[in-house]
């Protein structure tokens, strides 16, 4: 007799589940801004700096829990902005907003900076202003597999920048519009998650700063001699006159304003000497007249480019609705001998917020 035995063989089959790291649907990268107090005759002019309130945890989730795993952002190849158009002032990068993306279409060009950070109330923020950098928002490289980063960000403040002169009044829109992209990485898996800006405005008013009343100033300098002038380089006849801006809202009291001088008869014109075309009637090109501040430092001379000019100089700070600054016009002898003639000359002073 045989005794029988049932075998069971029992195969246990197991497999390691793996998370894959992905956008989270749930949870888009959107951020709104409202931005007020653009004022429509002045160019450079920075908007009162919008803080945006929202935050994303888990912008992209689903990542594996690593000892290393890591949260970076980024604008390269992920940004609807335009890169090569972008300038620095005062520590922060502008980047320009297509004018497509703006509602209505504008007459000026609109800039904007900001700034990212994790989805933290303990880390710093970080100013974009490398646009080919990947700023590192999260960084988690020892510890238990546990450890498992926000996969979040928040974009913290929104500036503002708008050139141009005359501009129209109104609340402009700005489309949905990718600033960067939010990249995280663990295990090897990477994923990315659009960071945009949704549902933006700004509003153009009208400034009530008035330069001079709104009358041209005159400045009748004295007459001279042609034998006063010795030497190419000559000044003299020095003569004040000041330029007063009054009329200012309120909400201008404490703003600094910055100045640009063109020559009206030549105003493609370019120079550090202050010096404006004689435009009198014999017209000679030996004497010039020339524009200083109230020390008889030459002022710059430069073309109305409000979005490229490095020749604006400080005005003052509205303080009371007003502020003024002292000048100085006088003779300049080009070269010798200069002639009797009859000298006259003309300048447009621009002024705008710093």
């Amino acid at each position: 007799m045989y005794k029988k035995f049932l075998g069971l063989v029992m195969i246990l089959c197991s497999s390691k589940a793996y998370s894959v790291c992905q956008e989270n649907p749930d949870q888009p990268a959107n951020f709104t801004a409202i931005m007020t107090n653009a004022l429509s005759n002045n160019g450079y002019l920075q908007l009162s700096s919008q803080a945006v309130t929202q935050a994303w945890a888990t912008a992209i989730n689903g990542c594996s829990k690593a000892k290393e795993h890591s949260s970076d952002f980024t604008m390269k190849a992920n940004t609807d902005l335009e890169l090569a158009s972008r300038f620095s002032k005062d520590g922060y990068t502008y980047y320009e907003i297509p004018a497509s993306y703006i509602t209505p279409t504008p007459t000026f060009k609109a800039y904007i900076a900001f700034s990212v950070k994790d989805n933290s109330n303990t880390v710093p923020e970080i100013w974009v202003n490398d646009p080919s950098a990947a700023y590192r928002l999260y960084a988690k490289t020892t510890g238990s597999n546990n450890d498992v980063p926000t996969r979040g960000i928040r974009l913290p403040n929104v500036r503002l920048l708008i050139t141009g002169l005359g501009n129209a009044e109104g609340v402009y829109t700005i489309s949905p519009i990718r600033l960067g992209a939010l990249i995280a990485k663990a295990d090897g898996e990477t994923a990315s998650a659009p960071v945009r800006l949704v549902s933006s405005t700004f509003k153009i008013t009208k400034t009530t700063c008035v330069v001079n009343g709104g009358a041209a100033i005159n400045v009748l300098l004295p007459t001279v001699r042609t034998t006063d002038f010795t030497s190419a380089g000559h000044a003299l006849g020095d003569t004040d006159f000041t330029v007063t801006v009054g009329g200012c809202d309120a909400s201008d009291t404490n703003k600094s304003l910055v100045a640009l001088l063109t020559d009206n008869n030549s105003p493609s014109e370019s120079n550090n000497l202050g010096l404006l075309k004689n435009s009198g009637v014999e017209n000679s090109s030996n004497v010039s007249v020339q524009i200083t501040d109230s020390n008889s430092l030459p002022l710059p001379i430069a073309p109305k480019l409000i979005n490229s000019s490095n020749s604006f100089f400080n005005f003052g700070t509205i303080t009371g609705g007003t502020v003024s600054k002292s000048f100085k016009a006088r003779y300049y002898s080009n070269s010798m001998p200069v002639p009797a003639t009859h000298v006259q000359a003309q300048a447009t002073i621009t002024l705008i917020y710093n």
